[in-house]
């Protein structure tokens, strides 16, 4: 999947808790969801069309977040909408940075978009559980069949079901840090990650790629090259 970067002039924020004061980061606009969302009916949500949301910043360019306050409304579509820097727990980054580097470059289908949302919501919703799982009725967070059913539906389970292998991933992840992640508030709601919250819009999570610095041997490679091409160039010249 490729990822559209955010172009909006945004400070650097931190996920961990106890972050500085949040700054004002600039307006952005609520697009709508995937049109091939999942509808998924959870704790939180009922009948909600589930996977990435589609943003675009000050610069009209587009970008893809996702929820981390699922009882909070989406927003005005295709209004604008000002956002602060926000913060979540270590806990929470430390298994969202796992999700996301583990999981996000691959994302290409409704199922595993919802997943990943999914995922989003149980990290964040329920970190203090003894294990991470969207299905488990004892969690604070899990999902539900939908009104008038005694049982998921195949879609809803499939995508339950690997959103739970997302999370046990995103556990066991050891690997380097991949992504930067950003978690936008809503300049009414605070900054900080409020369950119940009842006013302002949700706050979002959103992960751009982290770029990689180049090797020691690599750059020396790279440098030994220039100075062979620059050398070249000198020897010409004098001939």
């Amino acid at each position: 999947m490729k990822t559209t970067l955010i172009s909006v002039a945004m400070a650097a924020l931190s996920l961990a808790s106890g972050a500085a004061q949040a700054q004002a980061l600039g307006y952005i606009t609520w697009l709508g969801p995937r049109s091939d969302a999942i509808s998924i009916t959870t704790t939180h949500t009922t009948d909600f069309g589930t996977g990435g949301l589609n943003y675009k910043d000050a610069n009209n360019q587009s970008f893809v977040a996702f929820c981390i306050e699922p009882l909070a409304p989406n927003g005005t579509q295709n209004k604008s909408v000002l956002y602060t820097s926000g913060s979540l727990s270590t806990a929470q980054s430390n298994l969202l940075q796992g999700l996301y580097s583990s999981q996000y470059s691959a994302l290409s289908t409704p199922t595993a978009f919802a997943a990943f949302q999914l995922a989003v919501w149980e990290i964040v919703i329920d970190t203090t559980a003894p294990t991470l799982s969207v299905t488990d009725s004892s969690h604070q967070f899990h999902v539900k069949p939908k009104a008038g059913d005694t049982a998921l539906t195949a879609d809803v389970s499939t995508a339950a079901a690997l959103a739970n292998s997302f999370l046990a991933q995103a556990q066991n992840y050891a690997g380097p840090a991949l992504y930067n992640l950003e978690v936008l508030a809503n300049n009414k709601g605070g900054t900080t990650y409020n369950p119940l919250k009842s006013s302002g819009f949700q706050d979002l999570v959103v992960g751009t790629p982290v770029t990689p610095v180049p090797e020691a041997g690599t750059l020396a490679m790279f440098m030994a090259g220039l100075g062979t091409v620059a050398f070249v160039a000198r020897r010409r010249r004098k001939v």
